[in-house]
């Protein structure tokens, strides 16, 4: 199998990557039995969280 170098990630894809971190804490956040809605801050640290998982 020949493999194909495409080069390091463009900025583009590493913002595209960071949203999906975001949206994926949103969706985790969202699913917790929290008594109110998650801040921005928790979101955050969520992201950061996962981004170094």
């Amino acid at each position: 199998m020949t493999q194909i170098d495409i080069g390091p990630p463009t900025k583009a894809e590493g913002i595209a990557d960071r949203i999906d971190l975001f949206r994926l804490a949103v969706h985790l956040l969202g699913e917790t039995d929290w008594a109110e809605p998650p801040t921005v801050a928790d979101v955050t640290r969520v992201a950061e969280y996962l981004e170094g998982v």
